[in-house]
């Protein structure tokens, strides 16, 4: 028979019909979903964390493992470990790690037609004939179908924005002592409740208890630009506000963590007091100070005038400036 219902009574379901169908649900991605994440332990030993992730719509497992990372015959080198998937192999998964001049490209091959191998990078690192050093994370983490739930018309679930809970300290997903901010990438609120748990967390721009939201600036690609907003909370103070963006470049494919920044409010600079503190005359006041002028430092104790005046600049339009005049001494 030429036509086969796959979902239907008594039919032969294969493993590579379920990854056909996960991999069109999931848009052809493949990358890490939670974990997998590398840490050096020393020398040439990298600790790769428990997690999974999908490649293709096939799903795999890690346990945490401590891996053997390949050293230079001399010199340093460009090193990586990435899982490497082969599906005609007797073991069709395995860590592997790399110490080249120059890294080779991922093999990136569509197991669901013809091809047999797919590579996915977890970090980039140095390596010399003992050590490991600049480690780098270059994990891809990938969404589930509710992250895109709003593009296909669907719901997002609870600790996802809403009108009603968008900054609740309930309404989002409770960070755990010792996380990574780093990590914290997929899109929704999330809150740390206690000032001791803040000071423990990692590339945290407060040690204050704080709400947390995350979005993407999705252009359409597998890259989006990342968006961590944080709300710190101070007795007696206003809402202390930080922002920083993660972007993916497509050329070198890492993350890039920008600097959190503080937005400034009304407790940190009142701009129309500064201005009212600081303003002057605009003509006909007077000014005892020292001045520079000509390069040099120029002291007075005459009063002097400000005064506006119209100038012509060298190419020939009329500028306003202002000039401070002091009697001759």
């Amino acid at each position: 028979m030429s036509i086969t219902l796959k979902q239907f009574d008594e039919a032969k379901v294969l493993p590579e019909d379920d990854a056909k169908l996960f991999n069109f649900m999931l848009g052809n991605k493949a990358g890490i979903v939670e974990g997998v994440q590398i840490s050096h332990l020393g020398a040439n030993k990298l600790r790769v964390s428990a997690g999974w992730g999908i490649c293709q719509g096939r799903m795999f497992t890690v346990e945490e493992e401590t891996i053997t990372a390949k050293v230079s015959p001399n010199g340093e080198l460009q090193g990586r470990i990435i899982i490497n998937v082969d599906t005609s192999a007797e073991s069709p998964i395995s860590f592997i790690t790399q110490a080249e001049k120059t890294l080779p490209d991922l093999i990136e091959e569509d197991l669901n037609h013809s091809g047999t191998v797919f590579q996915l990078s977890l970090a980039t690192y140095t390596i010399n004939e003992i050590i490991i050093s600049a480690l780098k994370d270059s994990r891809k983490i990938i969404r589930n179908i509710v992250d895109d739930s709003q593009k296909l018309g669907g719901q997002l679930p609870e600790h996802y924005a809403k009108e009603n809970n968008s900054w609740s300290l309930s309404g989002g997903i409770e960070i755990e002592r010792n996380t990574d901010l780093n990590t914290l990438r997929n899109v929704g609120n999330y809150f740390c409740g206690s000032n001791s748990i803040a000071e423990s967390l990692k590339n945290s721009p407060t040690n204050q208890a704080f709400t947390m939201k995350v979005m993407r600036h999705d252009l359409g690609d597998d890259t989006p630009d990342i968006i961590q907003i944080v709300l710190g909370f101070r007795a007696a103070r206003p809402t202390e506000e930080y922002r920083r963006l993660i972007q993916k470049p497509s050329a070198e494919g890492q993350l890039v963590f920008g600097n959190w920044r503080k937005t400034i409010n009304s407790s940190d600079f009142d701009p129309v007091k500064t201005l009212a503190q600081n303003a002057m005359p605009k003509s006909g006041g007077t000014f005892t100070s020292s001045v520079l002028a000509s390069g040099a430092l120029r002291k007075s104790t005459n009063a002097g005038e400000l005064r506006n005046v119209r100038v012509t600049d060298n190419l020939g339009a009329e500028v306003s400036t202002s000039m401070l005049v002091f009697e001759r001494v």
